[in-house]
């Protein structure tokens, strides 16, 4: 798979906070932001099956 770098500003104060929120998590910023990116494709009903194998189809009886 191929990947693509991404460089991105943000206030240290609001990296710190971020830190705090997903460590808890075992995630790391790079990881959150990944799963961040990913969610347009789990909410596209025409992406949901291939990129999140369909656990949004899932409904709870």
């Amino acid at each position: 798979m191929k990947t693509a770098t991404l460089s991105i500003r943000v206030d240290p104060e609001v990296k710190a906070a971020a830190e705090r929120t997903f460590a808890p998590l075992g995630l790391s910023i790079a990881e959150a932001v990944i799963i961040f990116l990913h969610k347009p494709e789990c909410t596209d009903r025409r992406r949901r099956e291939r990129h999140c194998g369909g656990a949004m189809d899932r409904r709870v009886a």
